[in-house]
C-alpha cells in the first residue's frame, strides 16, 4: 500500500481542479491532484472560453492563452450567429477583452487541448503533485482528516481538505458531500467533431440553432482555426426524460435536414465518436462546502442555463477556492464554519447567472412559455439582421434585473441602436 499525505488534496484535473491548485501554488501551498483519465483526454463541452475565463487564465500566468494559441487548435471568436426556426439569423458581435483592444473576449479551443495544456503546467509545478489513471474507490472522514483510497492500485491518500473538481457526470460527492442531481437542474449534451464542413458564413463565429426540437435548449456550433467544426446539443433532462428525446438522433436530423445546415454537412466528415454529458446547472443555490471539503466548477452546480456555459465558474470558483483553502491552512482549521464565507464568495461573484437562470427555470418546461420564445425569436430576426440592445444585455451586470422591465423589450424592438443591419 502506498500512502501519501497532503494538506489538499484535488479530485479532478479539469479547469476548475488545475485552477484550484495553480492558485494554491503560488501562496507555496503543496497540493495532490487525481484523475481517473490519463490526459490528453476528452472531454464533451462546447469549446467556447469566454471572457471571465480569459481573465483569470491571465492572472494565473499571462503566458498561457498565448501559448495555447501557439500550440493548439485555438483562434478567437467574433461573436455569434443566431438562426430562428423562420430561418432567419441575426448576428451578435463580441466586445472585445478590455476597451480600446482587438483581443478576443471568446475563443474556440477543444477541451482535450485545454485541459491538457492546464494538465501540463501542473505537472511542471514544484507544488502540485499530479496522479492520473486514479479512480477514488473509498472516501472516508476520521479524526478531522479525509482518506481518499483506490484499493485495486493499493494507493491511499490522507488529506486536510479534499477539493471536488469531479465534474457533472461523477456520483461520487452524493454520499459524502450530501449533494443530489434532481431532473429539473440538469442539463443533458451531446457532442461530435465535424470536418469538411462547407458554407460558414462567418469563419471564426460560433452559431446557435433555435428549434422547436430543442427547446428548452439549443444546438451550438463551433468553428477551430483547422477548420473543423463542434457541434453541441444541450436540452435540460427533464424534458429529455419526459419527451424521450434522443438528443443524438435529433442532431444527426438536424444536420440533415434543418435548411441553414442541410447543405453545410452534406459531405462532412464525423470525426471521432459522439459523446454525451450531463451539465449540473446553476438553477438554485446549493451548499458547496462542509467539514474538510469543498466543491468547484461543474461539481458544484454552476453552469449557466442561458449558455449551457460552465468553463468561466470552473476557473473562477478553482481561484476562489484557492483563497480560502489558503487561509484555513494558515489557521489550521478546515471545519464547515471555516470554510462558509466560500459559498457566499461564489454565489456573490456569480449572483448575475443564479438570478437570470432562477427567473427563467420556472417556465423553460412550459410549451406556452416556449412557443412564445419562439414567436419572440422570430419576430425578432424579421425584424433585424444585429441587434445592438440584446449584446448589450449579454455584457450587463444587471441584466437578470432588465428581464423583469418592460422598457428592456421596447428597446429591443423599438430602440434606436436596433437600427443597426448587416448590409
Amino acid at each position: 500500500m502506498k500512502n501519501y499525505e497532503t494538506q489538499v488534496c484535488i479530485i479532478g484535473a479539469g479547469p476548475a481542479g488545475v485552477t484550484t491548485a495553480l492558485f494554491l501554488a503560488k501562496q507555496e501551498i503543496h497540493s495532490i491532484i487525481i484523475d481517473q483519465a490519463t490526459f490528453p483526454r476528452h472531454k464533451p463541452c462546447a469549446d467556447n472560453v469566454t471572457s471571465t475565463a480569459i481573465r483569470v487564465l491571465k492572472e494565473l500566468d499571462p503566458t498561457l492563452v498565448p501559448e495555447m494559441s501557439e500550440k493548439e487548435n485555438m483562434w478567437g471568436i467574433d461573436g455569434i450567429m443566431t438562426y430562428t426556426p423562420n430561418g432567419k439569423k441575426m448576428q451578435i458581435d463580441f466586445k472585445p477583452l478590455e476597451p480600446g483592444t482587438t483581443e478576443a473576449s471568446c475563443i474556440g479551443l477543444p477541451r482535450i487541448d485545454m485541459d491538457y495544456q492546464l494538465v501540463l503546467r501542473a505537472k511542471k509545478n514544484p507544488y502540485v503533485t499530479v496522479i492520473e489513471n486514479f479512480r477514488a474507490s473509498d472516501i472516508s472522514r476520521k479524526n478531522g482528516r479525509v482518506t481518499i483510497s483506490n484499493k485495486k492500485q493499493d494507493l491511499n491518500i490522507t488529506t486536510d481538505m479534499v477539493v471536488f473538481a469531479t465534474g457533472s457526470n461523477s456520483n461520487i460527492t452524493a454520499d459524502f458531500c450530501g449533494i443530489s442531481k434532481e431532473p429539473k437542474h440538469v442539463g443533458a449534451g451531446v457532442r461530435a467533431y465535424f470536418e469538411n464542413v462547407k458554407g460558414i458564413e462567418a469563419a471564426n463565429f460560433c452559431e446557435l440553432i433555435i428549434s422547436k426540437d430543442f427547446l428548452p435548449g439549443g444546438m451550438y456550433l463551433t468553428p477551430f482555426k483547422d477548420g473543423s467544426v463542434n457541434v453541441n446539443v444541450v436540452v435540460r433532462s427533464d424534458v429529455v426524460q419526459k419527451k424521450k428525446l434522443n438528443l443524438t438522433k435529433l442532431m444527426y436530423k438536424n444536420l440533415k435536414e434543418h435548411p441553414r445546415l442541410k447543405d453545410r454537412f452534406k459531405d462532412a466528415r464525423q470525426v471521432g465518436k459522439t459523446q454525451g454529458s450531463s451539465l449540473f446547472l446553476g438553477t438554485k443555490k446549493r451548499k458547496i462546502s462542509g467539514d474538510n471539503y469543498l466543491l468547484v466548477g461543474d461539481a458544484a452546480g454552476l453552469i449557466d442555463l442561458l449558455s449551457a456555459n460552465g468553463i468561466p465558474q470552473a476557473v473562477l470558483s478553482g481561484k476562489i477556492a484557492a483563497q480560502h483553502i489558503t487561509e484555513c491552512v494558515k489557521s489550521q482549521s478546515f471545519s464547515a464554519e471555516a470554510l462558509q464565507g466560500y459559498d457566499v464568495a461564489v454565489y456573490k461573484r456569480i449572483e448575475n447567472y443564479i438570478k437570470a437562470s432562477n427567473l427563467i427555470a420556472p417556465f423553460v418546461a412550459n410549451p406556452i412559455f416556449l412557443r412564445l420564445v419562439l414567436f419572440f425569436m422570430n419576430t425578432l430576426t424579421k425584424r433585424f439582421d444585429k441587434n445592438q440592445q440584446i449584446r448589450d444585455w449579454l455584457y450587463d451586470n444587471d441584466s437578470a434585473k432588465k428581464l423583469k422591465t418592460p422598457s428592456f423589450y421596447y428597446k429591443i424592438f423599438f430602440g434606436i441602436k436596433n437600427a443597426e443591419s448587416l448590409n
